[in-house]
């Protein structure tokens, strides 16, 4: 079966049958070496990890959530969602990092320097005796 590029119409054979014709052009696209359709190709990698990551995320904020309670810091309605866009803003790249400070625990998100997203957590108590 012949199927084409989306943006160049170039010809493969595939070594395959497809349901529809965008099924096909979708396979040709993958395999074409044009311009559009190697960067066809780095937009929808991209948008796979960022999905993954998105999953991540929530796996990440649940461990964030277990630390706290393991410390006596319950979240509040919005902590979830707080960190959860933050993490995102990250992810983007609209910031490079965010703190977050919930009682006695800092939270950082940010890129560690191969660009995984990580989430630092940090637990302080300091205990203060006033003298009169």
């Amino acid at each position: 079966m012949l199927a084409h590029c989306k943006f160049c119409d170039f010809q493969i054979i595939a070594d395959r049958e497809f349901k529809t014709e965008e099924e096909a052009a979708e396979y040709a696209t993958m395999h074409c070496d044009c311009g559009d359709a190697v960067q066809y190709r780095a937009d929808k990698e991209r948008e796979e990890l960022r999905e993954k990551n998105v999953r991540r995320i929530e796996g990440a904020i649940e461990s964030v959530r277990e630390f706290c309670q393991k410390r006596g810091v319950f979240f509040v309605e919005n902590t979830t969602e707080i960190l959860r866009s933050g993490a995102m803003c990250v992810l983007d790249e609209f910031i490079d990092a965010i703190n977050i400070k919930i009682s006695q625990i800092k939270i950082v998100i940010q890129k560690n320097p191969k660009g995984v997203l990580i989430f630092k957590k940090n637990y302080s108590e300091t205990n203060q005796e006033e003298v009169v």
